[in-house]
């Protein structure tokens, strides 16, 4: 840790919300497939005496496969737009509350009453 940097009383639970992404994951249809194809699978190989076995796969995709965010450098042209790793982490993620709105099917609308009585139910 930094010097002068105060040490969190808690740490904060993060919810990982990314979608999976496996061979042939949906795709926008201006874009790429997600193509995952099997490089090795565990066949001895041998350098010098050395003898070892490996899995690996090789990865293709859009940059724009699965979860993601389009940097501001993506629409604005301008020199010095931010492109993705300029972004402050912080811009990624904040406090959130879970609702269960299970009850609804899916796709259906609710009522902003729906909603703060699920709020309320959530403590």
């Amino acid at each position: 840790m930094e010097e002068g940097m105060v040490q969190p009383l808690h740490k904060p639970k993060l919810v990982d919300l990314s979608r999976e992404l496996y061979h042939r994951s949906p795709a926008h249809p201006f874009h790429p497939p997600v193509v995952i194809t099997p490089w090795v699978t565990h066949q001895p190989k041998q350098a010098g005496n050395t003898i070892l076995r490996s899995s690996s796969y090789a990865l293709a995709m859009s940059d724009h496969a699965g979860t993601h965010v389009d940097a501001p450098k993506l629409f604005n042209p301008t020199p010095g737009a931010l492109s993705i790793d300029q972004m402050p982490l912080q811009n990624f993620y904040t406090e959130a509350i879970c609702l269960d709105l299970s009850h609804v099917e899916l796709k259906a609308s609710i009522s902003v009453q729906e909603m703060e009585d699920a709020l309320a139910k959530s403590g």
